[in-house]
């Protein structure tokens, strides 16, 4: 091949990924030009909760569109915001709204679907969310995502727990998923009060290797904050066993 057809080659190789492997942003659909950063929202009382909205133009817009977006299906003791709630769009990239969620503290507790709208010209787009007001609900979270337990050893993680709007109440920690063979696992405290003097609490989770295990395993677990029915988990935690 000639040095100039490799180069009209290369060329179009270079074109070819530049404009034919572009995506829009996750979630976007190309027809409704709107997407969620998530579906699913829970809100406790006397809090606030977010969502991303992304926006860009629908098929068959052009270049100038204005777009105003706005909720409905809110209940009494609910409230929202989108910031901004009206866009003009001048190009094809993906622009983001925020949409804030608040629920008072008498709101009743439940399911319900928000409906967001994205209105332009005639066109009335629109997208569900599935939006849980619930009573009570901590933040579980841990200083360590990723633990080695040896025969006879110890590992503790710190399990913060942290409280949500007007949550008040005790909780039960458990741990949610497995450990591998020969390790064991303990929470300390147990139970944990949370309310307005108990905003942050910590609790030790300790796992120990068993002098006797001499076969490595590897398993994923989550440590878990229980109250009722209600339960709210920490990101996992790989528990890994080395004999040694």
């Amino acid at each position: 091949m000639s040095e100039t057809l490799q180069r009209c080659a290369l060329l179009f190789v270079v074109l070819l990924i530049a404009f034919g492997c572009g995506g829009k942003g996750e979630g976007v659909s190309a027809y409704t030009g709107l997407g969620l950063s998530r579906d699913r929202v829970l809100v406790v009382r006397d809090e606030s909760q977010s969502v991303d909205l992304q926006v860009q133009l629908a098929r068959g817009e052009q270049s100038g569109t204005v777009v105003n977006l706005s909720v409905t299906g809110l209940p009494d003791g609910v409230t929202a915001t989108i910031t901004p709630a009206t866009m003009t769009l001048t190009d094809t990239n993906v622009h983001t709204a925020r949409l804030t969620v608040t629920a008072s503290r008498t709101v009743n507790t439940g399911h319900l679907s928000v409906v967001v709208h994205r209105v332009s010209g005639g066109a009335d787009h629109a997208k569900t969310i599935d939006l849980q007001v619930a009573d009570f609900a901590v933040y579980v979270d841990v200083d360590s995502t990723s633990v080695t337990v040896h025969p006879n050893g110890t590992e503790d993680v710190d399990v913060v727990l942290t409280r949500r709007g007007n949550s008040n109440g005790t909780v039960e920690m458990t741990l949610a998923g497995d450990v591998p063979d020969g390790v064991s696992w303990s929470l300390d405290p147990a139970r944990v009060q949370i309310d307005a003097d108990h905003t942050r609490e910590h609790v030790r989770l300790r796992f120990e290797g068993a002098a006797d295990q001499t076969t490595n395993g590897k398993e994923t677990c989550r440590a878990r904050a229980l109250k009722g029915i209600n339960h709210n988990d920490s990101d996992g935690i790989d528990v890994s066993f080395q004999a040694e």
